[in-house]
């Protein structure tokens, strides 16, 4: 009897204290700190320890491919301009045959021209200060037309594909530093709606 007269009342004063908001709680930030360590600890072990069929693991490490990449260029939907994120259709002096990156973003622009069968391409033939006005708008026919070419390779009809030069009249970049003279070697783009 004296134990029960012992222990009913000292695990009532037990319980009472558990539930009491008085009692020290450990640190919630301490709490937080140890729960990730003991998920990162069991996500390592999980993955080394656990036995897994070779397959399953391929399957399981293979990545996901999101198509997260951003297109090679934007339209100002105001003016229907075309800019590009990178250089883009830029060519060697005196030349009018396109690089292997501006082929890369020509296939770019192409897959838009697929998707928007109702726009049309104007493309613009620009040359650096160097040569006559009549050679460079010449010069920048050619590159015009170099990349109409290309785009009808890729199926886009070449009803809907402009070229018109402008020669070295609307220079990219002032000056004769051969950097300078390399940003103006390019041929730009602008979208309108087909008739």
């Amino acid at each position: 009897m004296m134990f029960k007269t012992l222990v009913l009342p000292l695990t009532l004063i037990l319980s009472l204290n558990a539930c009491s908001g008085d009692k020290n709680l450990e640190d919630p930030i301490q709490a937080i700190q140890n729960a990730q360590q003991m998920r990162d600890a069991l996500d390592g072990k999980s993955r080394r320890d656990l036995k897994v069929e070779p397959s399953v693991e391929a399957i399981v490490s293979y990545p996901l491919k999101k198509k997260t990449t951003q297109p090679a260029f934007q339209v100002d939907d105001i003016s229907g301009k075309v800019q590009f994120q990178t250089e883009i259709v830029y060519f060697e002096y005196d030349d009018s045959t396109l690089t292997k990156e501006g082929m890369q973003h020509l296939n770019a622009l192409a897959e838009y021209l697929k998707d928007h069968d109702a726009t049309k391409l104007n493309i613009e033939g620009h040359c650096d200060s160097r040569g006559s006005v009549e050679y460079n708008l010449a010069l920048g026919q050619r590159r015009s037309e170099s990349v109409k070419k290309y785009l009808a390779t890729l199926s886009i009809p070449e009803n809907r594909l402009d070229t018109r030069s402008f020669g070295k009249e609307k220079p990219a970049a002032e000056g004769q530093s051969e950097a300078a003279l390399a940003k103006n070697r390019r041929v730009e783009f602008a979208f309108s709606l087909a008739h």
